[in-house]
């Protein structure tokens, strides 16, 4: 015995680890960060989590948001809080959830149940209405009249779903032109160009346009460019296109923008610099500075020619 002590004693003294020494307490959610509100050397762990991109998102790391749409537009996020037990003995208990950030203050109702065999986990799923921006969310567990007790916070982030997509067009000068609507663009049919399609999230919430050359995440104020036409002449690029997106969002939303436009080549070419084809002047408009010209000069030759005549006649006269 003596001999076990003294071991116990060495180890400990030069930090090396000694199993079943001393119980290390699980205080840490699989998916977050700490809890530091659980009982110390409890067992028990807490975690919440919302469905964003097709999987559960931990809502316990403020530096990875999770998403929710606003809820002016009828939209309700589902919160989900387990509570893991770890072994601990409980029968009675109830799980409640404050969003004191949530549209007009609104309090999910409480979770609650009761017992004949303790459980292995507790879980609940929260309805909360989401406002614009972070929204606190503050859970509390309360087991057999406060016997266990756990608590835990996280934050979900209210956005919008928006975009802008449409067509662009390479310029003479080397720039993309957007393409308005379904506007029919013409090209001189020797200029160097190129079509492409690009789709902007112009709101808060990431989404993929999953039928696109690229399904990444787009996220707040970027950019997803996708070139239909590479560089070739006018005359090659000659055509009606049409394309109907599929953008979907991180939180399940779906939109389908319809884009589409028409690319005409006409004879000519184009100066290094032009974007668009020059002007012609009105045939009857470049006339009439010369009929007016030539009608001043008639109207003269015969003024003089009268004048002439004129003399004559007074000369015969008066010899």
């Amino acid at each position: 015995m003596l001999t076990r002590v003294a071991a116990l004693l060495l180890a400990v003294g030069l930090g090396l680890p000694v199993a079943g020494a001393f119980p290390v307490p699980a205080h840490a959610a699989p998916d977050g960060p700490p809890q530091p509100d659980l009982p110390g050397g409890s067992a028990i762990s807490v975690s919440m989590t919302t469905q964003n991109d097709g999987h559960a998102v931990s809502l316990l790391d403020p530096a990875h948001p999770a998403w929710a749409h606003l809820a002016p537009t009828g939209a309700v996020a589902r919160v989900t809080a387990t509570v893991e037990l770890g072994g601990t003995a409980i029968h009675q208990w109830v799980a409640h959830l404050d969003a004191p950030d949530a549209f007009q203050g609104i309090t999910p109702a409480d979770c609650r149940g009761e017992e004949e065999a303790p459980p292995q986990q507790v879980s609940c799923t929260f309805a909360v209405q989401a406002a614009s921006g972070v929204n606190r969310l503050q859970f509390r567990f309360t087991a057999d009249h406060g016997a266990v007790n756990a608590r835990a916070d996280g934050t979900i982030t209210g956005g919008q779903f928006d975009w802008d997509a449409g067509w662009q067009v390479l310029d003479a000068a080397g720039h993309w032109s957007a393409v308005a609507g379904r506007q029919t663009v013409s090209l001189p049919a020797t200029l160097t160009s190129a079509l492409r399609y690009v789709v902007t999230n112009t709101g808060d919430i990431p989404f993929r346009a999953t039928n696109s050359c690229d399904d990444r995440l787009v996220t707040a104020h970027t950019r997803l460019v996708c070139v239909e036409r590479g560089m070739r002449p006018a005359q090659s690029l000659a055509r009606d296109y049409h394309e109907q997106l599929r953008l979907v969002d991180v939180v399940g939303a779906t939109a389908e923008p319809d884009i589409e436009a028409s690319i005409r080549s006409v004879a000519g070419s184009l100066p290094l610099g032009a974007t668009s084809a020059p002007s012609t002047p009105d045939a009857g408009a470049a006339l009439c500075p010369w009929l007016a010209a030539a009608t001043v000069g008639l109207g003269g030759a015969v003024t003089l020619v009268l004048l002439r005549a004129r003399r004559r006649r007074r000369r015969s006269a008066a010899g």
